[in-house]
């Protein structure tokens, strides 16, 4: 995947994992959240009121945000 932003490939984590209501609505958020920072993946999943995200980066830290 690649960082429009930039053009280089995203690195920041090594696996993005969505929960959402749809597989389309999983997906699409997985690609977009690996493009994002934590804060704002925490910002989208409370918006949503629902699903959550787990994120693990390319360091071999472990997060979960959760609506």
């Amino acid at each position: 995947l690649f960082d429009p932003r930039t053009g280089a490939c995203a690195t920041r984590y090594a696996s993005v994992s969505v929960v959402m209501p749809t597989a389309t609505a999983a997906d699409a958020l997985a690609t977009a959240f690996t493009l994002m920072g934590p804060t704002e993946i925490s910002r989208v999943v409370r918006s949503l009121g629902q699903g959550e995200a787990h994120l693990t980066a390319a360091t071999g830290e472990r997060d979960t945000v959760r609506a």
